[in-house]
């Protein structure tokens, strides 16, 4: 590989067609001798990459943490509405079919061919929509990922559907299940999207706990973060995981906001936890 470094401003530009592009970004000062990881950034329904970026603001936190950036745009449906082809609830509303798990590894591959990422840290960041299509990923590339991290979003309600984690050497990935009590949209007790099912978020992580191998389903409390902006003290509960009930390398983790509904409002300490989170996994 040819040594260089980016200009720290520099944005590499991948996969751009008429109607979606996508943007990566590399940290500040880096140089093509070391492996960085990824982050993917998902929006969800009605959103796009540049905006779900403002919004979660993990941009300078990526580039100043060593991470590179890419936060890619889905298509446009019928009601001039982005969206992922994520799970079967949500959310190809007018069933195109679009493969869109297949083209988002098609811009990791093609991200991976110019520049040095670390294939043993490569995650997934998604809301909403985009926290489907992160559970879709992780069902059908589970060999990709070192983890996932979702806010307001849900697996298939038919766990029958992740084929692709019947070999147990593929399923070295870790989940960080994030959602609100009141969340409306996506409902954390459940619900559907025109009729097609969605679980819950127990549902949810019980499925992906069969899935990652794990032997017992129940969470335990770990302790009490602040997340929201205009919450006064910590307002979410951090359960994980019990130690040694998944196989090495791999866990979840679910952030409950207690009372935050779809779109949070999120504090300044938001994505310091997140990277926290992805900083401690790796598939090695």
């Amino acid at each position: 590989m040819v040594q260089h470094w980016i200009n720290p401003s520099s944005e590499i530009i991948l996969g751009e067609s008429a109607n979606r592009t996508v943007s990566a970004v590399l940290p500040f000062l880096y140089h093509s001798s070391k492996a960085v990881p990824l982050i993917v950034l998902l929006h969800g329904y009605t959103a796009n990459g540049p905006l779900q970026n403002f919004y979660f603001n993990l941009h300078q936190h990526a580039r100043f943490g060593g991470y590179a950036l890419l936060y890619p745009d889905g298509l446009i449906d019928a009601n001039n509405n982005r969206y992922w082809t994520a799970t079967d609830a949500c959310c190809d509303l007018n069933n195109v079919g679009n493969n869109d798990a297949a083209y988002i590894k098609g811009l990791i591959d093609e991200l991976s061919s110019k520049a040095n990422i670390d294939q043993n840290r490569i995650f997934l960041v998604g809301h909403s929509n985009g926290a489907f299509m992160s559970y879709r990923m992780a069902c059908e590339y589970p060999e990709l990922l070192a983890g996932i991290v979702t806010l307001a979003g849900a697996t298939y309600y038919d766990n029958s559907v992740c084929t692709a984690m019947s070999d147990a050497a593929d399923r070295k990935l870790s989940i960080l299940h994030i959602h609100g009590t009141q969340d409306n949209t996506i409902r954390y007790a459940g619900g559907n999207i025109r009729g097609v099912l969605y679980p819950s978020a127990a549902q949810t992580i019980a499925s992906w706990q069969s899935n990652l191998g794990c032997t017992v389903t129940d969470l335990v409390y770990e302790k009490d973060l602040n997340i929201e902006f205009y919450t006064l003290g910590k307002d979410t509960h951090v359960y994980k995981t019990q130690d040694g009930t998944c196989p090495q390398g791999r866990d979840i983790t679910k952030w409950e906001i207690v009372g935050g509904i779809h779109i949070p409002i999120f504090s300044l300490h938001y994505p310091h936890h997140v990277f926290q989170w992805l900083n401690s996994h790796s598939r090695v």
